[in-house]
């Protein structure tokens, strides 16, 4: 596992979080909506796992400014989630299997129904670790490589499947 560790960073005490907008591509009035510690100077910490756009992950540090009721999503400014999986496990998959995983790994994943599931990894030899998992126990995955190829904090992606489509 790689020195950092999201538990490095705990959630901040619930009154202290607000909600940070990120507007989907191509409709202004759909959005999803993350949990995020303010840091001042419109920066905040997310504190979620996104389902819905890939452009971000838990605890990378984001530029928001305030426009309307809550902040809306401009840039990262710092990147903690290196790689995102979106997956279906496949029906033999116990949660407690799932769970054992990410007890091994520097993972953080959230169900988004039923066998749906988004995770982030801050690292890379993690991710390929629980792509290889994936490869076994999902009907199919998505990888995204949320730092581009060259490490930058591009949301470049790089995206392999397995199992059957």
């Amino acid at each position: 596992m790689s020195p950092y560790s999201y538990l490095d960073h705990p959630h901040p005490d619930p009154s202290e979080q607000v909600h940070v907008r990120i507007q989907l591509d191509g409709d202004e009035f759909t959005g999803e909506c993350l949990w995020a510690h303010p840091l001042g100077a419109d920066l905040y910490r997310i504190l979620s796992v996104p389902f819905t756009t890939a452009e971000i992950g838990m605890d990378d540090i984001v530029l928001a400014l305030t426009l309307g009721d809550e902040p809306e999503f401009v840039e990262v400014v710092a990147r903690r989630s290196h790689v995102r999986f979106s997956f279906e496990l496949t029906d033999g998959v116990a949660a407690h299997v799932l769970t054992r995983v990410i007890a091994s790994l520097c993972v953080v994943v959230e169900c988004c129904g039923g066998r749906l599931y988004v995770a982030n990894l801050p690292n890379r030899t993690d991710a390929t670790e629980f792509q290889e998992f994936l490869e076994t126990h999902a009907l199919w995955f998505e990888r995204v490589d949320l730092t581009g190829a060259a490490g930058d904090a591009t949301a470049q992606e790089d995206v392999s499947t397995g199992g059957e489509p």
